[in-house]
């Protein structure tokens, strides 16, 4: 109503004199939105100067503007659920009748012949040409059997005489009344089932489409395939036109009305008087008075027109340089910003703050710290005879023996086709004298160096002289193999030290070795290893004392490259066979060894001794691997390794179960208290190395093409 009271002063200011009391403005809701657009379509094209459309828009802007309007995606299934719905009603009723017919005719022959005159006489009846009289002998002359005929006779007879009930007495047909009720429930329930289901299947699409252009989800919604679609196919926009046309034929005096108002309006605003006085003047109604229904704003309104155009009031309504663009321009409401206290300010930053360094820390700890040495294979799982393929720390190496027996570490990739060398197997170059991997694809063959040495189907010397794979250092250590994790530049004497503790090489000790991998991130699997404080719940079974689970004496020290922490706890002996180790409570000796290797020493009575050196090697940011030896200073025969072996799989699948359920990504932040003193001062000393500019992001943080990314 604001654009016609609008477009009524700006068309009265022009005509110069008070509104004509034959202009109708309805005021009906129904009606403001059919106006609406012609008065807006009418503005637009005045200012472009576009006469014609302008004549156009006003012959058919309340249709354009229906059809324009864009139908609910639920409006045809609720069309398609009723039309089915009404007729699962109808089927109903006439299975109704058709039984109850049945019936009758099965239990009396005599109603049967009544039923079946009945039938002769309505097709005789309706038939073309009928005579104005029914009579027997027409009845007969329409039926080509003379029996059927005298059967007709005689059941009419007997009718007349009362000794068959007639079909056209009064209450005769009330048997075959359908069940009502049945009826009714069985259309509505099948209704609102079919819309149900429709319904719930639209909205599944629109769910898993929240940010789907209009268009694109109609269309998706168009070819969608439901119950009621397969029973009912067909368009329904024929029947979606009928009933548009209908309700534009009941509204039809109000829109022909409503292009009058707006040819006056145009006209004045215009600048055409003449042509607008016409219009006025032949407008079809006559209105005294404003008619019932007009709001007393519209009232009002219309009282400051004629005011205005009679120079009584001065201001806004007499100006007559009114901005059709400003009027048509909706005004928003100003939203009130509601300021927050100075209090949740401060809390909202420390929040994000507190996030902020949350996930920077989580980034250090996923990361791999450079130049140092990582646990890459057990040595005794590096043979002579085939290639040995390695996950690490993102890619994929190959280890081999060379000629002379040592390790050799390449990548794994063929630089030919991207095959995987560690499939083939090595050969001696015969110009050298050297072994060389061999890749099980086309034969290439390459060195120590990554350099190809032999290639079976080219030339001899017509390929690159240079490195085509990368090579790494190794070395072979207290029964591991050591991939050093960085620059190969650096000098042996300034890198790192290998992990390693004596015992591992000592002949007065036993070692067993094995490795199990974990589905979890390395730090988590680390720092497992290292954390005392679980052993009393997750070991309860074998050695943990889940009655005294209290850690003692806890103290820690550290140097550039390892931690140590000395506690004492109980544990109880794992069997019958161990009692004679027990003690009151059992020192221990926790060093956590840069990247990730840790040395727990365990010291039981009568000189029984015991260390578990497990080495945590990254495969990628979400799984990693323990290469461990336990080592013992008792029962040093191999005949032993095996329970020894046994029982440090034991405890490391026992780790496994946990440790793989571990989600300290969803944490704010951890909490750590003294018992967790061992991971507190390891976590202090690997984040100084960071700080230092070691850390390498994980793989999925910054995706390489070989062991080390570009530029570290």
């Amino acid at each position: 109503m604001m654009l016609v009271r609008s477009r009524l002063q700006q068309g009265c200011a022009r005509l110069g004199r008070p509104v004509r009391s034959n202009i109708i403005v309805p005021s009906v809701p129904a009606l403001e939105r059919r106006v609406a657009p012609k008065i807006i379509s009418a503005a637009s094209n005045n200012e472009s100067g576009d006469t014609k459309a302008t004549a156009k828009g006003n012959s058919s802007g309340a249709a354009v503007a229906i059809d324009k309007a864009e139908d609910s995606p639920f409006l045809d299934p609720l069309v398609r659920s009723l039309i089915l719905g009404v007729g699962a009603g109808v089927l109903c009723e006439t299975a109704h009748v058709f039984f109850k017919v049945r019936s009758v005719l099965s239990s009396s022959p005599a109603v049967s012949i009544v039923i079946v005159c009945t039938i002769l006489l309505l097709w005789a009846t309706h038939a073309p040409h009928r005579p104005r009289r029914i009579s027997h002998t027409t009845v007969c002359a329409r039926v080509p059997y003379c029996r059927l005929a005298s059967a007709v006779l005689q059941a009419l007879t007997l009718a007349e005489l009362g000794a068959l009930p007639s079909p056209f007495s009064s209450g005769a047909l009330q048997q075959f009344s359908p069940a009502f009720i049945a009826d009714h429930a069985v259309a509505i329930g099948a209704w609102l089932m079919l819309y149900a289901v429709e319904a719930a299947a639209i909205m599944t699409v629109m769910r898993k489409n929240p940010g789907k252009p209009a268009q694109e989800l109609a269309a998706s919604l168009k070819g969608l395939s439901t119950l009621p679609r397969k029973i009912f196919p067909r368009s329904l926009a024929p029947m979606k036109d009928a009933v548009a046309h209908t309700l534009a034929a009941t509204t039809g005096h109000s829109a022909d009305t409503v292009s009058t108002a707006s040819t006056i309006l145009q006209a004045a605003t215009a600048g055409n008087i003449a042509e607008a006085q016409a219009a006025a003047a032949a407008a079809p109604v006559e209105l005294v008075a404003a008619p019932p229904g007009l709001s007393k704003e519209l009232e009002k309104t219309l009282e400051d027109i004629e005011a205005a155009a009679a120079g009584k009031v001065t201001g806004s309504y007499a100006d007559t340089a009114i901005r059709p663009k400003e009027q048509l321009k909706k005004k928003k409401r100003p939203v009130p910003q509601l300021q927050p206290r100075k209090e949740e300010q401060s809390e909202q930053l420390g929040r994000r703050e507190q996030s902020s360094r949350r996930d920077q820390e989580l980034r250090d700890r996923k990361s791999y710290l450079k130049n140092f040495w990582y646990a890459a294979a057990l040595s005794s799982n590096v043979t002579v005879d085939k290639p040995l393929g390695v996950d690490i720390l993102g890619t994929r190496l190959t280890l081999y023996r060379d000629e002379t027996g040592k390790v050799i570490c390449v990548d794994d990739t063929c630089p030919h086709r991207g095959a995987p060398l560690s499939e083939g197997w090595t050969a001696t170059d015969k110009s050298t004298g050297k072994k060389c991997i061999v890749c099980p694809y086309h034969g290439w063959a390459f060195d120590g160096e990554g350099k190809l040495r032999d290639v079976p189907s080219a030339e001899k010397g017509s390929w690159p002289k240079r490195p085509l794979i990368g090579s790494y250092d190794v070395e072979e250590c207290g029964g591991f193999v050591w991939l050093f994790y960085g620059n190969k530049s650096l000098p042996k004497e300034e890198r790192p030290p290998i992990p390693f503790t004596p015992e591992l090489e000592d002949p007065n000790w036993r070692a067993v070795y094995g490795e199990i991998e974990f589905n979890a991130g390395h730090w988590g699997v680390f720092e497992n290893a290292i954390d005392m404080a679980h052993i009393h719940y997750l070991h309860a079974d074998s050695f943990g004392n889940a009655e005294k689970p209290k850690v003692m004496d806890m103290a820690s020290e550290r140097d550039t490259w390892e931690t140590s922490c000395h506690f004492r706890i109980h544990n109880k002996p794992m069997n019958k066979m161990w009692e004679w180790t027990s003690v009151p409570s059992v020192p221990v000796t926790a060093k956590a060894m840069l990247p990730s290797t840790s040395a727990v020493h365990i010291e039981l009575a009568h000189g029984v001794k015991m260390i578990t050196f497990v080495n945590t090697v990254p495969i990628t940011e979400d799984r990693a691997i323990n290469r461990f030896c336990l080592v013992r200073n008792f029962a040093l025969h191999p005949a032993f390794d095996f329970m020894a072996r046994d029982n440090m799989y034991k405890i490391l699948g026992e780790d496994k179960v946990m440790v793989d359920r571990l989600a300290p990504e969803r944490l704010e932040r951890e909490y750590s208290l003294a018992p967790d003193l061992p991971q507190i001062a390891y976590r202090q000393l690997r984040q100084e190395w960071v700080d230092m500019g070691y850390a390498v992001p994980s793989e999925k943080m910054l995706p390489r093409r070989g062991l080390l990314p570009e530029g570290y």
